[in-house]
């Protein structure tokens, strides 16, 4: 109903309809957390925990485009403050939603190696979609991959001591693509972050590789070597 509203507030020039939309797609997602969500029950990810969440993010980033695009020069500070909020609120469900799941279905063990595929993946579809609907604010939320991956990487080696544990040999090479690829949109979309960034991960990366040997030296050798 709210993206619905959004919609033909857009279309039709309504402000009233516009406003209604933005805030049903907020308050709906406040209901779910109160009254909807489930935690465990249902089929891995065929869930109603995972579809709510799903309707709500993407119903969030469609009026978030939509209100970004809105050619009209009236109120242009008030529709960018929405579409910004919907986006960031879109961006959060998706993500939440995703952990969300993780933790209730995966094994202790695994919850940061899966989390880390589903971000990867979201990152890497962020950028490419960002380019193909031309979408600038989609293409600049490939900046959160980076403080994201260092969250998480700092999480994993507090909660497991180094990062190649069971299938962390897959997951931290497949978000370190989806980073260089995200990277390479940016260089491309002409971002002006993106050299800030480039040095960045140069820097994490190379922290990441550093903490892997202490970890397999300490083990193989001593801890004097590591």
């Amino acid at each position: 109903e709210g993206a619905a509203l959004v919609w033909v507030g857009t279309r039709q020039g309504r402000q009233l309809a516009k406003l209604a939309g933005t805030a049903l797609i907020g308050l709906s997602g406040l209901a779910f957390l109160d009254g909807a969500w489930r935690s465990g029950a249902g089929l891995p990810v065929l869930n109603g925990d995972v579809l709510g969440g799903l309707l709500i993010s993407l119903s969030a980033f469609f009026a978030a485009r939509r209100l970004g695009g809105v050619p009209e020069q009236r109120f242009v500070t008030a529709h960018r403050v929405a579409a910004l909020g919907l986006f960031l609120w879109a961006l959060l469900w998706w993500l939440g939603t995703g952990w969300a799941e993780t933790e209730a279905r995966a094994p202790f063990v695994a919850q940061y190696t899966v989390y880390l595929l589903f971000v990867g993946a979201s990152g890497a579809l962020a950028a490419w979609l960002g380019g193909a609907l031309a979408w600038p604010l989609l293409s600049r939320s490939v900046l959160l991959l980076l403080p994201l991956l260092a969250v998480l990487a700092q999480q994993d080696h507090t909660l497991h001591g180094h990062f190649l544990h069971g299938l962390g040999w897959l997951a931290w090479p497949a978000i370190w693509a989806a980073q260089v690829y995200g990277l390479r949109r940016l260089d491309q979309a002409g971002e002006p972050l993106a050299a800030a960034w480039h040095l960045l991960s140069v820097l994490l990366l190379t922290l990441l590789l550093a903490l892997e040997a202490y970890w397999w030296t300490g083990r193989v050798a001593s801890a004097a070597w590591a």
